[in-house]
């Protein structure tokens, strides 16, 4: 994981990935890295990783510079995390542990969270839209 981090910091420091536009591919190149390496960690790097993108304001959703949509974090335990503001539409959150995690603003808009905890989530949901 810490390759990845030095690897994305050069390419905010280096690349202008946080100036990039959607279509450059920095962008690409930073969504490719970040699938890969969330699809290797454990539940408790995840959960650190994700804390690094939502604090270097990489997802948030006013300018996601990262897109994570289509991610498969199911299962993973995301409890206490801080997602406040971000864009999480269209992942895939089943069976997730939630539980006291801030969502306050969050664009959930077509996740998956069939199953997942949510106990003392904060759930001031910026987006959130539900098939039945």
């Amino acid at each position: 994981m810490q390759t990845y981090i030095d690897s994305l910091s050069k390419l905010l420091l280096e690349s202008g990935l946080r100036d990039s536009k959607q279509e450059d591919e920095v962008r690409k190149v930073a969504r490719v890295k970040t699938l890969t390496v969330l699809s290797r960690l454990d539940d408790k790097r995840k959960r650190i990783l994700l804390q690094f993108l939502h604090e270097a304001t990489l997802i948030s959703q006013d300018n996601p510079i990262i897109d994570l949509q289509g991610i498969d974090l199911s299962g993973s335990d995301l409890s206490g995390s801080n997602l406040s503001g971000d864009k999480l539409a269209d992942t895939n959150l089943s069976g997730a542990k939630l539980n006291k995690a801030c969502l306050m603003g969050t664009n959930l808009a077509f996740a998956n969270l069939s199953g997942a905890e949510m106990r003392e989530a904060l759930l001031l949901v910026g987006q959130l839209t539900i098939e039945l």
